[in-house]
């Protein structure tokens, strides 16, 4: 069969190829149990057991109360525990089916705890999907296996299922996002500034302005709809989807048929409803911003710290990587230093600037910490304080440092450290997630949920392990809280937006400090009445001097002022906070990695290779093919045979990523002949019958590295391969079957991250080495060498970029020519062989415009950029002198010389609404031969 175009690609855009969706691998090092209920396995480490019971209680209690269509079964699911990574977050796939928990709780959380908002949320996806085993969409599980369900389920939109998600944890609780003001927080402020965006800019993201996420997108369309067309509204357009899968975009059709609206019409009127509820909030004040010359573009700047005349604060912008910034007196700028995402509150002793942000180190995908920073304000020098675990939230006392500490227990402690990171003492925590560590007198102060999910500020006591509480805020939001000697100050939302409140101890009363135009993150007090905010505003968080007007407020309302959230819960009349599910009794049993080394999932009634998934055109040809990928993510394999005119196809593939190297074992079985390497005397004659084939074994090191704003990789490999190619051995003068060859190469790589505008990072460094040889061939190959250095540094304007690359490559040819390992330059065909090569080669990267011009439904196209390249290469190809009787007699190495010059227009757009990215465009290249030669472009990123 021809190669063909993959066009469902463009057309079905969830998960169709998310289906094979891996986030990588805990350590070998863990151990895992597991516990069964009626409707999940729950896999975890061993010394996970009170909280897998407890999840898996949980995820019950979701089961029979928070399933999307009751009249269809949720499938049973297999659920894995991560523990060793901090940065919080849940997912379902299904291709394998299964769900993976990464449990060590948010650094910030609200008034729901991270293993109940888990629950809900997640499950409630694996119900959504299990919808599409009815209708016509059931029978691809029986054609394709789980990848025809992922495939089905790419017909429903990204932010219908996370906006459903996010509307259900706020629908069974008293809680969730649909609670937050921050969530809404983009939404409110542009409406009432009357800066209207399009459904497409919120659909599909933009370059020079910053979207809010599908899930709020989801939560607002998915909400209104509920509130307006009644409680299963949506039941009504998935069925429709089921039925009906082979129209295209049947789930817009079913909006259209249940509400009479289409997709972007549902927005406008989402979107309208909300602002009507929101109008209440907006109050016209004087700003009067800290920074006199902050940029119009769009820029945050969070945790101010106010340090003799100037201000130190962290900020963040499109074009840049976070930044810790310093504001003098005057209000002038500057910036300090490039660091990570930092996940917890600063603080500052005058001398040193501490905080926490996220960094890996290593080989585990699943190993991401948590570290203390330091930044010294006299030495500009810039460090990392901690060891490699889970911290947040570094508290300062004189000559000490307390931080809270997530253990992969999933427990919480208190340790105590010298200021120099010497441990002192650690103190256990009863609760399962904590923020806002402080020092009041001599004891400690923290925010933590109790076991209904009310917000509480207690205080530990570190001689006597008791905990008083100092205050109980109910199931509300409480942001940036600070304990003082007769106060507690803190943000809250339970308005509607984040205002600046404070409760007075003795007296048991709460006053509004202030009152912002839409909402605030984060203060620091200058003295008793002033402090600098940092403030929403239409182009970002800035910070501002504030003095507080205390106003006498009621604590009466118990539960926030979010009248969609509540008609929600009104409709679904049940509150899972108020029922703690008991611990069920399970038998907890050990989980055997070599007896759940295959899942087979999917398959098909064809043959092509999964490892082409992400090509634009694959190979398809009639047979079958059978993949299989395990719940640790540890092994995939996959079994492939096709028939063709010219032969069978026969391909098998087994990858190991369960030990430090990844391992890699493979059978092909091609429908050509094997390769002949002939002499002219004697000939050889093929048989025609014979097909070639490939045996393979490999190994990898992926070792990836995160520091600050860099990012980091080193990533050597080796390959032992035979064919039954066929060579000519002169020894015995005859010809014989059998090549093995010899691949190794050596990648690493330092760079910036990219900033969401940035083409290419603004620094980077990576050099590149491989070599090749065939052991037992010595008389028909020799050995290749190939070098290649990188180097990527800014251009002349903001996010312009140029990139350069270096390559040279030798071959020791004893007869043949191995491939070269480097293309000729852009324009020429790349198809050659040589002795020596050298190349040098030239881009440099820059936006035009960010149009977010939309076509319909059809095109979004949010940016055009421009490529220059200027390429040149030297190719050295070894000729034999011969006499007039044909008798070699000496040896040439002529030169080719090869340059060019040239243009990319490069569009990056989304089709058909698809939320995968595309980047397409046109090449003209101008040689040095005199030739003219054009390319076009297309590609989709799917990560």
């Amino acid at each position: 069969m021809k190669r063909i175009l993959v066009i469902f690609i463009l057309l079905l855009s969830y998960s169709s190829f998310g289906q094979y969706y891996a986030v990588g691998e805990d350590p070998y090092s863990v151990k895992y149990n597991y516990v069964e209920t009626p409707h999940f396995k729950v896999v975890f480490p061993q010394d996970l057991n009170d909280y897998a019971l407890r999840i898996a209680a949980m995820l019950e209690q979701s089961y029979n109360n928070a399933q999307f269509d009751k009249r269809i079964k949720t499938k049973k699911i297999q659920v894995l525990i991560h523990t060793k990574n901090s940065i919080s977050n849940g997912f379902v796939s299904w291709a394998p089916k299964r769900m993976e928990l990464m449990a060590l709780p948010p650094h910030d959380f609200e008034s729901i705890s991270w293993s109940r908002e888990l629950a809900i949320h997640e499950f409630r996806h694996v119900s959504q999907i299990s919808t599409l085993y009815k209708g016509l969409t059931g029978i691809s599980f029986y054609i394709l296996g789980e990848q025809g369900i992922g495939l089905m389920a790419s017909l429903v939109p990204l932010w219908f299922y996370e906006g459903d998600a996010v509307a259900s944890e706020t629908a069974y609780t008293q809680s969730g996002r649909g609670r937050s003001a921050n969530f809404n927080l983009e939404y409110r402020t542009r409406l009432a500034e009357e800066f209207n965006l399009k459904f497409d800019q919120y659909l599909n993201g933009s370059y020079k302005i910053p979207i809010p996420n599908h899930y709020c997108l989801g939560y607002h369309m998915v909400s209104y709809a509920r509130a307006k067309y009644g409680n299963d509204i949506w039941n009504k357009v998935a069925r429709y989807t089921t039925q009906r899968p082979f129209i295209l975009a049947p789930f817009s059709f079913g909006i259209k048929k249940y509400t009479n609206n289409t997709r972007e019409e549902l927005f406008k009127k989402s979107i309208s409803y909300y602002d009507s509820t929101w109008s209440n909030l907006s109050i016209n004040k004087y700003y009067n911003p800290i920074n006199k010359h902050y940029i119009k573009n769009y820029s945050d700047y969070n945790f101010p710290l106010k340090v003799g005349n100037n201000t130190y604060a962290f900020k963040t912008s499109l074009s840049k990587n976070p930044q810790l910034i310093r504001i003098n007196s005057d209000g002038k700028e500057k910036e300090l230093k490039s660091i990570g995402a930092i996940n917890s509150r600063p603080v500052t002793d005058g001398e040193n600037i501490y905080w926490t942000e996220y960094m890996y180190a290593g080989r585990w995908a699943q190993v991401k910490y948590s570290v203390i920073r330091k930044y010294s304000i006299t030495s500009k020098s810039y460090s990392v304080l901690s060891n490699h675990k889970y911290y947040s939230y570094p508290t300062l006392k004189g000559d000490s440092l307390a931080t809270l500490q997530n253990l992969p227990s999933n427990k919480l402690s208190i340790g105590l450290y010298s200021k120099n990171f010497e441990r002192i003492n650690e103190f256990p925590i009863p609760f399962e997630q904590a923020k806002d560590l402080q020092w009041t007198d001599n004891n400690l102060a923290y925010v933590t949920l109790d076991s209904h999910d009310n917000m509480i500020v207690v205080k530990q006591n570190l001689s006597s392990s008791t905990i008083d509480t100092l205050l109980n805020f109910g199931r509300r939001n409480m942001n940036d809280v600070k304990v003082f000697r007769d106060s507690i100050t803190f943000i809250s939302d339970y308005s509607g937006k984040s205002c600046l409140y404070s409760y007075n101890k003795s007296t048991n009363s709460f006053n509004k400090l202030y009152e912002p135009i839409y909402g605030i993150s984060n203060y620091e007090f200058i003295d008793k009445s002033k402090l600098i905010l940092s403030e929403y505003h239409l182009n970002g968080y800035k910070l501002s001097k504030r003095t507080t007007s205390p106003a006498p407020i009621a604590n009466e309302k118990k539960t926030p002022n979010y009248p969609v959230a509540d008609l929600l819960s009104k409709n679904v009349a049940i509150n899972l906070q108020d029922s703690i599910p008991n611990k069920p009794m399970l038998k907890v049993k050990k989980y055997n990695r070599l007896t759940h080394l295959f899942n087979f999932h999917s398959w098909a009634p064809f043959y092509f290779d999964p490892a082409d998934i992400q090509d634009l055109y694959l190979n398809v040809y009639p047979g079958f093919t059978i993949m299989s990928q395990n719940l640790l993510s540890t092994s995939f394999t996959t079994l492939g045979y096709g028939y063709t005119p010219d032969g069978h196809i026969i391909d098998i593939s087994h990858t190991f990523k369960g030990w430090l190297p990844v391992f890699n074992l493979r059978f092909d079985r091609y429908n050509t002949t094997p390769l002949l390497y002939q002499v002219s005397n004697p000939k050889y004659k093929m048989d025609s019958t014979l097909r070639r084939f490939k045996v393979a074994a490999s190994s990898y090191l992926p070792l990836q590295f995160s520091y600050g704003s860099w990012n980091a990789l080193l990533q050597p490999s080796i390959e032992y391969s035979h064919y039954n190619d066929i060579l000519y051995n002169r020894s015995k003068a005859k010809y014989e079957k059998g090549l093995d060859q010899i691949t190794s190469s050596f990648y690493g790589a330092l760079q910036m991250k990219l900033a969401h505008q940035n083409i290419f990072p603004r620094w980077g460094i990576n050099a590149y080495f491989k070599t090749a040889a065939a052991p037992f061939e010595h008389e028909n190959l020799g050995r290749l060498y190939a070098y290649r250095l990188g180097i990527i540094t800014p251009g002349l304007f903001k996010n312009h970029g140029f990139m350069t690359r270096i390559c040279y490559q030798n071959q020791e040819v004893d007869r043949y020519y191995y491939s070269n390992a480097f293309t000729l330059p852009r324009g020429y065909a790349s198809s050659y062989r040589s002795n020596y090569y050298k190349a040098l080669f030239n881009d440099y990267s820059f936006p035009i415009a960010y149009p977010d011009f939309n076509l319909s439904w059809l095109v979004y196209l949010k940016r055009i950029r421009l490529n220059l390249f200027a390429d040149f290469a030297e190719n050295t190809k070894m000729s034999y002198v011969v006499d007039k009787n044909n008798k070699v007699i000496g040896k040439i190495y002529p030169k080719n010389v090869y340059s060019s010059t040239g243009t990319d227009v490069l569009f990056d757009l989304n089709l058909l609404r698809s939320t995968f990215p595309i980047t397409t465009g046109a090449r003209i290249s101008y040689n040095n031969n005199g030739t003219v030669t054009w390319n076009s472009f297309f590609s989709i990123h799917f990560n």
